[in-house]
C-alpha cells in the first residue's frame, strides 16, 4: 500500500530506550481501529470521532475521514479473517551484525515491505532496526540496521501501517542520497517468543554515542563538527502506547533515511541542527504529514538533539545515526569506483556476499543499475557470485 501517488566527522551515535507496557498483538487491517481483532461498533465509534480530520483512520487518503472510510471500516464488518493477520514463525539466521540479511518467517498479508516496521528488543529495551527489502506471504527478508553493540538478544516484533518511500524536501544545503522510508502505524505490533542474537559488525564503531529516553523524548549528545560532504544514515522510530482511544491513540513514527548529506562545512550545533532538519523532512514527506520535532542544544561536552512527538510522549523508540565517510552513492546506481562494495557500506566484506546472493533471489528490476549484476548481463547469477569471490574476497577491507 505504498502511497507514491502521492568525511570527516569520524562518529556513530544512536539514541535507544523503552519505557511503558508490553507491545499487544496488532489490529490486522487497519479498520480494526482498537486491534481487539474484530471490527464492530468500537471502532465506528473511533471512526466518527475523526470525522472531517486527517488522520490514520482516512483509510482511503482522501485528506478527511468521510463517508468513503466509513464505506471501507462496514465492508469488513464482523470478525477479523486470521489469514490477514501479521504473526511470526521464526528467524534465519538468528544472528547478524549490521548490513547482514535475514529472514523473519511467519504470515505477511501485505505485499508491499514499505508497510512493515521491523525491530527487536532486548529485555533492556534496545532496538535493533531492520530495513523490510521485501515480502511474501511467508517471509519478510530484512538488513539489519544500526544498533548499540551492548545490545542483548532480544525479541523479533513486527508492525503493519502506512509506508512511503519519497523523496524528501529539505533545505537547499542538504542532499538525499536517496528516497527515504516514512512510515505510521495502524496499530501496536506483532510482538514474538523469536529471539535475534546481535553480534559486533566485523569493522570496529569508534566514538558511539547512545542516548536516552527523557521525558517522553528521544535524546542524544553529539559531539564534532561536519567537514564539506559529511553524509549520515539515520534511523529515527518513536512510538506512544496511549489507552488506543480517539484521546488518546496508540501512534507509531518510523523512518529510515538511507543518506543525507550536508553541503557547507558546519560547526558542531548547526551540524545537529542540519541532522534534524533532514528528520523532520522525511516525516513531513510521508503522506499525510507525521508531526514530529527536532531540536539541538548545546549541553556539556556536545550537542543535544532531541526527538519529540507533537502533543504526545515517546514510550519507545530509537534514534540512531552513522555517519557514511564515502558518501552517498548517486540514487540506483553503484559506486564506479568500488564495484565489490555490493551494500554500499563503503567496506568489501562477507555482507556483500550476503547481499548478491539475497540479489538472487530477489532479482534485478527492468531498467534500474543493478549493483549485483557484476557481469553486465541484465541478471544476478551464481557466475556474478564466483566473480566476487574471484575479485572481491579477502580480508574486510575499506572502499579506496
Amino acid at each position: 500500500m505504498t502511497r507514491m501517488n502521492r568525511g570527516g566527522l569520524g562518529l556513530v551515535m544512536g539514541a535507544v530506550a523503552f519505557s511503558g507496557s508490553t507491545l499487544l498483538a496488532a489490529g490486522c487491517i487497519p479498520q480494526d481501529i482498537n486491534g481487539d481483532g474484530q471490527v464492530n461498533g468500537a471502532d465506528l465509534g473511533q471512526l466518527l470521532a475523526d470525522w472531517g480530520n486527517p488522520g490514520q483512520n482516512d483509510f482511503d487518503e482522501s485528506g478527511e475521514v468521510d463517508g468513503g472510510d466509513l464505506g471501507a471500516l462496514l465492508a469488513v464488518w464482523g470478525v477479523v479473517d486470521p489469514s490477514m493477520c501479521v504473526s511470526i514463525e521464526g528467524i534465519s539466521p538468528n544472528t547478524g551484525a549490521p548490513g547482514d540479511i535475514i529472514k523473519i518467517f511467519g504470515n505477511f498479508p501485505d505485499p508491499d515491505p514499505e508497510d512493515y516496521c521491523a525491530v527487536a528488543r532486548d529485555p533492556q529495551g534496545r532496538l535493533v532496526p531492520f530495513e523490510v527489502l521485501s515480502v511474501e506471504p511467508g517471509v519478510l527478508v530484512c538488513r539489519i540496521g544500526l544498533y548499540d553493540p551492548t545490545t542483548k538478544p532480544a525479541q523479533v516484533m513486527v508492525g503493519l501501517g502506512d509506508g512511503d518511500t519519497e523523496p524528501p524536501s529539505g533545505p537547499p544545503f542538504l542532499t538525499f542520497g536517496d528516497g527515504s522510508w516514512s512510515w505510521s502505524a495502524f496499530g501496536p505490533g506483532t510482538t514474538s517468543n523469536v529471539v535475534f542474537q546481535p553480534v559486533a559488525p566485523l569493522a570496529p564503531i569508534a566514538g558511539s554515542f547512545f542516548g536516552t529516553l527523557v521525558g517522553g523524548d528521544l535524546c542524544v549528545t553529539i559531539s564534532g563538527d561536519c567537514p564539506p560532504g559529511s553524509s549520515f544514515a539515520i534511523w529515527p522510530r518513536a512510538h506512544h502506547f496511549g489507552n488506543n482511544t480517539p484521546n488518546d491513540p496508540y501512534v507509531g513514527y518510523d523512518c529510515y533515511i538511507p543518506c543525507v548529506s550536508i553541503a557547507p562545512g558546519l560547526n558542531e550545533f548547526n551540524c545537529a541542527q542540519a541532522i534534524c532538519a533532514a528528520v523532520v523532512a522525511t516525516y513531513a514527506a510521508h503522506v499525510p504529514p507525521i508531526p514530529v520535532t527536532c531540536t539541538a542544544t548545546a549541553v556539556s561536552g556536545g550537542t543535544k538533539l532531541t526527538l519529540s512527538l507533537v502533543g504526545l510522549n515517546i514510550d519507545w523508540g530509537c534514534f540512531n545515526i552513522t555517519v557514511l565517510p564515502g558518501g552517498c552513492t548517486p540514487p540506483g546506481g553503484c559506486n564506479p569506483n568500488c564495484p565489490c562494495d555490493i551494500n554500499g557500506d563503503q567496506i568489501i566484506d562477507g555482507n556483500d556476499l550476503i547481499a548478491l546472493e539475497q540479489a538472487i533471489a530477489i532479482g534485478c528490476q527492468p531498467g534500474v543499475i543493478c549493483c549485483a549484476d557484476l557481469d553486465g548481463d541484465g541478471q544476478v547469477t551464481t557466475h556474478d557470485i564466483s566473480l566476487w569471490l574471484d575479485l572481491c574476497a579477502g580480508n574486510p577491507k575499506p572502499c579506496l
